[in-house]
């Protein structure tokens, strides 16, 4: 531990261990503030799992919606399933509950040796990329909307959405025939 003095105000305390009150106080403190400066809205934890027979977790995605967004923290699937759509099936009922609970939107990172394929085949779009994390490789940024708006001035159109595809931004836009 080193300690720098502060003028007069106190001392600065530098630390390594991560201790837990020391994060718990530094959170409490930014969340007083936060809760004080923005508009009101509650984080509702949201969780899919799949478990074996006796409960053993096999993969799972947790998260949170916060207002009009759905927050991914973790997903996971173990490596022996990999490849049977599990993670795909997680994601859609995480999703299909966000938008139950009136989410527009879903926000995830993913490093690159996990899953930015996965998060791009399935309508996510990157917005930012931390290079050189934690030294030579990325950390990757995605946000998925859950609607799309169309601004069509003098015409008539349908729109329709193309059910077979896992990319709900995919659409249809034809004339209308009068």
């Amino acid at each position: 531990m080193k300690m720098i003095d502060a003028s007069g105000i106190g001392s600065f305390r530098i630390t390594s261990d991560g201790d837990a009150r020391d994060v718990h106080e530094i959170h409490e403190m930014l969340k007083e503030y936060n809760l004080r400066h923005r508009e009101a809205s509650q984080s509702v934890p949201v969780g899919a799992f799949l478990e074996d027979e006796t409960g053993q977790k096999l993969a799972g995605l947790t998260g949170e919606t916060f207002g009009n967004w759905l927050c991914i923290q973790y997903l996971f699937v173990s490596e022996q399933l990999r490849g049977q759509r599990i993670g795909s099936k997680l994601l859609e009922a995480a999703e299909a509950e966000a938008r139950k609970r009136g989410c527009k939107y879903a926000f995830v990172d993913t490093c690159s040796f996990q899953a930015p394929t996965f998060y791009k085949s399935r309508g996510y779009r990157e917005v930012f990329t931390l290079g050189e994390y934690p030294y030579t490789g990325k950390r990757h940024y995605y946000t998925k909307n859950y609607f799309i708006k169309l601004l069509i001035i003098e015409k008539e159109f349908t729109l329709s959405l193309d059910n077979d595809t896992q990319n709900e931004t995919v659409c249809l836009l034809s004339k209308r025939d009068k």
